[in-house]
């Protein structure tokens, strides 16, 4: 039975281990209305605006936050030209839970129908099909649901400088 449930666990393990992320085109309208972001410009800067702590003006990002720099966090105040952004990033932790939960639910759920069966091989019933589906999806459920919260969705949009957006 062992040899059964090993390699179902490091399956499920391993879809654990698989991100999300959205990409879209984005147009300067739209970066108003979003909450905390990261923006990345073309010359490889990185930037972290919280939300309400960044406003458009005109042509430029005017803001405080964090700048990445070699690795750590400085200190930002000032602004960039809406023309030198290469993307902006937004996460979104509410659908990375909910995505966690529904990719955790199902493989655990087969993994409990698996370990059911695996169970049932040496005439032992140790619990009914649809109780072990429901226990490991349950649990791993759960699992994933609070590693989504966590880590979240991404969001990346291309950044385009004018009204007109289109989605990728």
């Amino acid at each position: 039975m062992k040899k059964k449930i090993i390699p179902c666990i490091l399956v499920v393990s391993l879809l654990f281990s698989i991100g999300c992320s959205s990409s879209h085109t984005i147009a300067t309208e739209k970066l108003e209305a979003k909450p905390d972001i990261t923006v990345f410009t073309k010359d490889s800067l990185e930037y972290e605006f919280l939300m309400d702590n960044y406003d458009i003006q005109g042509d430029t990002l005017i803001g405080f936050g964090e700048q990445r720099i070699g690795g750590r966090d400085e200190r930002f105040h000032g602004s960039i030209a809406l023309a030198d952004i290469k993307t902006v990033v937004d996460n979104n932790h509410w659908v990375g839970g909910l995505e966690g939960f529904v990719y955790g639910f199902i493989p655990g759920a087969v993994l409990g129908v698996v370990a059911s069966v695996a169970s049932q091989d040496n005439k032992e019933v140790v619990f009914p099909w649809y109780a072990g589906a429901a226990f490991f999806g349950a649990i791993t459920g759960i699992t994933g649901g609070i590693i989504g919260l966590i880590v979240g969705h991404s969001y990346e949009y291309q950044f385009v400088n004018s009204t007109n957006s289109t989605k990728k």
